[in-house]
């Protein structure tokens, strides 16, 4: 393998919602062994970004952007994301909002398993405990036109940049679910719903963007979380996330 060269950038993993709980160890370390992997590939500065479950994407934009700005002015390198679920709603909201960290600051943008344009989990949720669905705006944030509405207002060279700068990595194995959401998934099973987890597969596309977009044979939080919760190995993280490495 030719050299990644990771040591030129700055990586920073932005987790999705109830990312707070999946990081504990006895749960699912969220993005450590990922974390380790990167930096057995010669990255050099790696971090994890948390935005709160409990906010809108919108919300947790100006939280990520002061964050990558201090990052940047400490190191003097470019900021690759690497963004799971909800997270990848943050991370989209903040570059849409604040042009200039997409052009001066961010040099590739993952999107793995985004929420874009809708989730038949959260819909169902947000429809079914709509007290719940009030004190959580994270939630609501997950709306199936949500992301377009982010969008909406981007220049002509906006709407470049983005579409050279993001990935839209997708999971392929829509009938599988990590476990902690099987009893979610088989509920919305009965009502015929379909869904792998947090996504709808057919309804992630953002209308009017020609984005670079890959399928991966992999769960919702396979490429980030532990074996606690995933069965995917190590040799199969490392494997995906040195592919997407060879994209920045």
């Amino acid at each position: 393998m030719d050299s990644l060269n990771l040591e030129r950038y700055q990586f920073v993993f932005v987790g999705g919602i109830l990312g707070e709980m999946l990081k504990l160890n006895f749960v699912a370390s969220y993005f450590e062994d990922s974390k380790k992997i990167l930096q057995s590939l010669g990255a050099q500065e790696t971090y994890i970004y948390q935005p709160n479950s409990l906010y809108a994407a919108q919300e947790n934009s100006h939280q990520l952007v002061s964050f990558l700005n201090r990052l940047y002015k400490t190191n003097q390198k470019k900021i690759v994301l690497i963004c799971h679920s909800k997270g990848c709603l943050e991370a989209l909201a903040s570059l849409a909002r604040y042009p200039a960290i997409m052009d001066r600051v961010i040099q590739k943008v993952f999107c793995v398993q985004p929420p874009f344009k809708g989730s038949a989990l959260t819909e169902f949720y947000a429809q079914t405990y709509k007290i719940g669905s009030r004190f959580w705006p994270g939630l609501r944030s997950l709306g199936r036109d949500c992301a377009q509405e982010i969008l909406s207002e981007l220049s002509d060279n906006q709407k470049k940049m983005m579409e050279e700068k993001l990935v839209i990595v997708k999971g392929a194995k829509p009938e599988k679910i990590a476990w902690i959401l099987k009893v979610s998934h088989k509920k919305l099973a009965k009502r015929g719903v379909v869904s792998d987890g947090l996504l709808s597969l057919d309804d992630q596309e953002l209308s009017g963007f020609n984005l670079t977009q890959l399928t991966i044979p992999m769960d919702h939080s396979d490429l980030f979380t532990s074996k606690v919760i995933t069965r995917a190995s190590m040799q199969f993280k490392t494997q995906v996330l040195e592919n997407l490495m060879q994209m920045i």
